[in-house]
């Protein structure tokens, strides 16, 4: 049988890192004024499948589309 004490030490975890550089220290800064940030919707596949086909069908990405979209329904709609 094992003698337990003979057993090497497991290394420890070490220093935690500092709390200046945690990922949640920045995550009320808003974010720049000319970026893009995330709009999250739910609509049914196939909406989203024809949304995109039709943005790759006329070269434009989906967020060109949804720009031009919401462009259109604001001029037309107040």
């Amino acid at each position: 049988m094992a003698n337990l004490n003979d057993l090497p030490k497991p290394p420890k975890k070490g220093n935690p890192p500092p709390s200046s550089t945690s990922a949640s220290a920045n995550n009320l800064a808003k974010p720049a004024l000319n970026g893009n940030v995330p709009l999250q919707l739910k609509i049914s596949p196939d909406t989203r499948r024809d949304f995109k086909s039709h943005a790759l069908a006329h070269d434009m990405d989906a967020n060109e589309l949804f720009a031009k979209v919401w462009t259109y329904y604001k001029e037309n709609h107040g």
